[in-house]
């Protein structure tokens, strides 16, 4: 949703521009908008992931059993999950943790796949 309204404001800033018969704004200046409002919502929704996990919000296992993957791949036992039989790949097929990984080795911690969420969300406004 969120990359959504950066994709309406991004279109609003060139009607407006138009409208107002203003010079139209650069490439380059409507860039940095754009990625002005990405590092925006990384940070504002980041604070706000952080602040539910502080705060006992997250209710669902999902954060939990995605952790415990992570964690478990990290210290050498590959997928493995107490939750999902044997291998978490025998339930969800996912090689996007491979990528992951790396990023999680450096700070084992559910933050650091939270702030991952929203970094992938965040750049989804990128034309």
């Amino acid at each position: 949703m969120a990359a959504g309204l950066n994709f309406v404001f991004f279109i609003f800033l060139v009607q407006y521009n138009t409208r107002l018969s203003m010079k139209p704004l650069s490439n380059k200046c409507l860039w940095c908008v754009l990625l002005t409002a990405i590092f925006l919502y990384i940070a504002f929704f980041s604070v706000l992931n952080f602040y539910k996990y502080k705060n006992f919000g997250y209710d669902g296992m999902d954060l939990g059993i995605i952790h415990q993957v992570f964690f478990n791949s990290s210290a050498g036992q590959w997928f493995s999950s107490s939750i999902h039989s044997p291998s978490y790949l025998g339930d969800h097929f996912s090689p996007m943790l491979f990528l992951l990984l790396p990023f999680y080795i450096i700070l084992r911690h559910p933050s650091t796949l939270l702030l991952a969420q929203n970094i992938a969300l965040a750049l989804c406004a990128i034309p």
